[in-house]
């Protein structure tokens, strides 16, 4: 009898969060209030570069996304509501766990509720509790070309975004959060993978409140891969007399995507060894 009795009150302890959380998506997809938006930001690589940028950062580095929502919700006629409110968090002393990159489903789920409970054990910001918790992992410029892929999670609300600690790249960062904001209320990338089209929209704002029209375009990305081609340094036919030959040239790849991939030389009759690269 008592076992049965937690198992019910297991049961209804789940049904009541999973509830809240599905009231909370519908609350906030609907936007009939202000949503609150918690900025965590975190020394994504440990660099004095990334401390010293948290310590100068402040909540007016982010109010372009808030200037974006409003802008955008007065092009549908919407003119008293603040779409979204900024709150910025003290940084995080310890980073979140980061999302598997081998694209496994089942890694994929346990990192997702790994990731919701991180977030409930580091949820310390100033003001009410946010609607939507956005964790930034900044990272020194110098050290990183490129950063890993960031995600929005629509169930937890949850953003896990990499940015680049630097004031010339704020710009960028900011597009970024937007975009895994919108993700975590159920938006999708609006592109056809067949045909690589992207849908952009653009803007200006003077920093005094004022903002531009939108201007929508469209863009067509072609994939472009080819077959790999002799650029000359090689040249397409070698005819010897004898049983080997020493070529001290070297391959020269002409398409630079290529280079990714394993490039096979062919011969025609005999063997070819390697014997440097």
């Amino acid at each position: 009898m008592f076992r049965k009795l937690r198992i019910l009150l297991l049961l209804f302890v789940l049904a009541t969060v999973a509830v809240g959380a599905w009231r909370a998506r519908v609350t906030a997809s609907e936007w009939q209030r202000s949503l609150i938006v918690g900025i965590y930001p975190v020394n994504g690589d440990g660099s004095t570069v990334s401390n010293d940028y948290l310590a100068r950062l402040d909540q007016s580095r982010f109010k372009p996304i808030e200037e974006y929502f409003a802008a955008q919700a007065r092009a549908y006629g919407v003119q008293e509501l603040r779409p979204v409110m900024i709150t910025l968090a003290r940084p995080l002393a310890a980073p979140p766990p980061l999302p598997p990159h081998d694209g496994n489903a089942l890694a994929a789920i346990a990192w997702s509720l790994q990731m919701r409970y991180w977030a409930w054990r580091n949820d310390e910001i100033p003001g009410p509790r946010p609607d939507i918790r956005i964790f930034v992992l900044f990272h020194d410029p110098q050290a990183h070309a490129a950063l890993g892929h960031s995600v929005g999670l629509e169930k937890g609300m949850i953003g896990l975004v990499n940015a680049f600690a630097s004031r010339a790249e704020d710009g960028g960062n900011t597009v970024v959060i937007a975009h895994e904001l919108l993700h975590t209320l159920g938006a999708s990338d609006k592109y056809d993978p067949s045909t690589l089209q992207r849908t952009i929209s653009m803007y200006v704002t003077d920093g005094d409140g004022g903002t531009s029209p939108t201007d929508t375009r469209v863009m067509n990305v072609i994939a472009y891969n080819d077959n790999p081609t002799n650029a000359g340094s090689l040249p397409g036919t070698i005819t010897v007399l004898g049983s080997t030959i020493a070529y001290g040239g070297g391959v020269n790849i002409a398409n630079a995507i290529d280079l990714q991939n394993d490039v096979t030389l062919n011969v025609a009759s005999g063997a070819a060894t390697q014997s440097g690269v």
